[in-house]
Order: structure tokens, then C-alpha cells, then sequence
């Protein structure tokens, strides 16, 4: 066993300081603190890291918390899952995958309700969420309208069944969005599809 030492200062901070080493299959070992890469060294392929040793320099008067600590591993490639139409997806750390409807999420879990009852999973313990497929609408054969949202914002489009002119706007209907009112100052142009 082979031991590595060296003197890595961190700048003292009222918040949050991440250290993080990371080691790819066969690559170097790099040393971060909040991204910042600190240096790296090499291993030969067959040693694995057995600890890390975290300490205040003496005379320094300052003392050492740690309130959170998070071991992780680099994990393999895996091909994507299919999602299903109807259901949610979360594909965790390992490649398990549970269906259910994801119904919260903050910033510690996600609460998906499976067949089996509520999951409440940590985000470590994922890899990914997929969410379910809607069935996919057919092309509308509504015209397109397009037209400016506010003066300084891009051109934008939708495609909506004409409905009439009313006090200077245009008001057309949306399937998803119900009724909408363009004014005309806003309006770009309205194309028909050709027959």
C-alpha cells in the first residue's frame, strides 16, 4: 500500500466547501475543491483509494466541522430505458427501474406512487427520471399564426382554428390553450396550409 500526502490549502468560507476526489477506470486521481481541480496524480490501475485524511493545520486557531459527508462512485454506462405512455419512470443508482406516478419532489427526494405503495427515494439513489409519453397530437390543419408575445421578444408561432376580430385583436382558439388574443400590432402574419 502506497501512501499519498501533500498540503492542500482551502480558503476559509462562512459556507460550503466541496471536496471531491475523482478517479476514472485507469485515468489519473484528481483533487477538487468547489470545481477547481487542485492537482492529480497517478495510480497504478490495481490500487483502490483506502481513506482520506482531513485535518487543521496546528496554530492555525480554527476548527474542523463536517455536517455532511457523501461517498460516491463513478457508475458504468447503461442504455437508456423505454418509458412507458402511462407512467413515470425512475431509473436508480444500480439500474433498477420503478414505474409509478411522480407525485413530489424537493430537495432531498423524489415521492414516486408505485404499484406497490409510495417510494420516497434520495436523489443519490438515482441515475435518472423519464417521465411518461403522452400520446403524441396529430399535425393541426389549423393556419399558423405568427406573431410577437412583447415588444423585444422573438417571433413566435402557434397553430389555432380563426375565431373573429374583436376590439382590434384577433381571437382564435387553441386546443391546449383554449381561447387567445392576439392584437394586431402583435400579429406577424397568418399562413393556410396549401391543399
Amino acid at each position: 500500500m502506497r501512501t499519498f500526502e501533500g498540503d492542500i490549502r482551502i480558503p476559509e468560507s462562512d459556507g460550503r466547501v466541496a471536496l471531491a476526489l475523482d478517479r476514472a477506470r485507469r485515468g489519473p486521481l484528481r483533487i477538487f475543491v468547489d470545481d477547481s481541480c487542485l492537482g492529480q496524480t497517478t495510480l497504478p490501475a490495481d490500487e483502490a483509494i483506502k481513506g482520506i485524511r482531513v485535518s487543521v493545520a496546528p496554530g492555525d486557531g480554527g476548527k474542523l466541522w463536517i455536517d455532511d459527508l457523501v461517498v460516491t462512485r463513478r457508475l458504468p454506462s447503461r442504455p437508456r430505458p423505454s418509458s412507458l405512455k402511462n407512467q413515470d419512470l425512475l431509473w436508480l443508482a444500480h439500474g433498477e427501474e420503478i414505474f409509478g406516478h411522480i407525485v413530489a419532489a424537493d430537495a432531498q427526494t423524489v415521492t414516486l406512487d408505485a404499484k406497490f405503495g409510495a417510494r420516497v427515494l434520495a436523489w443519490p439513489q438515482l441515475r435518472g427520471i423519464f417521465f411518461a409519453q403522452p400520446k403524441p397530437m396529430g399535425v393541426s390543419r389549423e393556419p399558423e399564426i405568427t406573431f410577437r408575445p412583447d415588444p423585444g421578444f422573438p417571433l413566435d408561432r402557434l397553430r389555432a382554428k380563426l375565431l373573429r376580430w374583436e376590439g382590434g385583436k384577433l381571437i382564435v382558439e387553441h386546443n391546449v390553450l383554449g381561447e387567445v388574443a392576439v392584437e394586431r400590432e402583435r400579429l406577424d402574419k397568418i399562413r393556410f396550409e396549401a391543399k
